[in-house]
């Protein structure tokens, strides 16, 4: 089968067009970036909200915001989990902070599961690995050796 002449991309050209029919009738363009209340933002289905929300995180964590202890610590295991590699970074780095600056006790408290997933997700990334062993350094030396050393078994056998 030959074509005589240039080839068009007609069906891409027509799909471009329709798109930006639509968004000419006034149907808003997605925001890249949600906005509202944190714990909202953490739970967004946009990944790069999610990125922007751990960051947001991190820098309460760094500050010594004890509220912010209390309230996030029992998802930290959760927010490890994120399946976008990007936004697991920063959820990561978010569990960094609150590993040097949280209460000791609230570390415990939340240390061996916060080890477990980042064993069994983060460890696997290439983007994460560092940051995850920087982790459970992190909770060693946030007296939770215990903790760390377990999953580390777990997550070997």
């Amino acid at each position: 089968f030959e074509r005589s002449g240039p080839r068009r991309g007609g069906r891409r050209r027509k799909r471009e067009r329709e798109k930006g029919s639509m968004a000419e009738q006034g149907e808003p363009a997605p925001a890249p970036v949600e906005e509202g209340p944190l714990g909202q933002r953490l739970e967004s289905k946009t990944w790069k909200t999610r990125t922007e929300a751990y960051e947001e995180l991190a820098k309460l964590f760094e500050a010594g915001d004890e509220a912010a202890f209390e309230e996030y610590a029992e998802s930290l295991s959760k927010f490890l989990k994120d399946s976008n590699v990007n936004a697991q970074d920063k959820a990561i780095e978010a569990a960094s902070a609150f590993a040097r600056k949280a209460p000791t006790g609230t570390i415990a408290r939340v240390a061996g599961a916060m080890m477990g997933v980042a064993v069994d997700k983060a460890f696997g990334q290439a983007k994460c690995k560092a940051k995850a062993q920087e982790l459970a350094m992190l909770l060693v030396e946030a007296e939770s050796g215990e903790a760390v050393a377990e999953e580390l078994i777990k997550g070997v056998g």
